[in-house]
């Protein structure tokens, strides 16, 4: 077999591959935005900030906007 097929199939595969790859990506993606609402999305923070505020000293917990917010570990007590 020439080296050039060889090589032509062995770049169709990889193609292929990287496609089959990307759609499952996708797929993936689309099913775990469809099933996290805002109010499991709400949920899971505060349940996350609740176990941070746990610690024995206080902690600046920014969300990427301007404001942060200052938690000590005696709030969610």
């Amino acid at each position: 077999m020439p080296v050039a097929l060889i090589f032509f199939k062995e770049m169709q595969r990889k193609r292929n591959y990287r496609k089959i790859e990307a759609k499952g990506m996708k797929d993936a993606k689309k099913n775990i935005s469809e099933g996290l609402t805002p109010r499991i999305t709400q949920d899971k923070t505060v349940n996350t900030i609740s176990e941070l505020s746990k610690a024995s000293n206080g902690k600046h917990i920014s969300d990427k906007r301007p404001r942060g917010i200052l938690m000590e570990s005696w709030f969610f007590r």
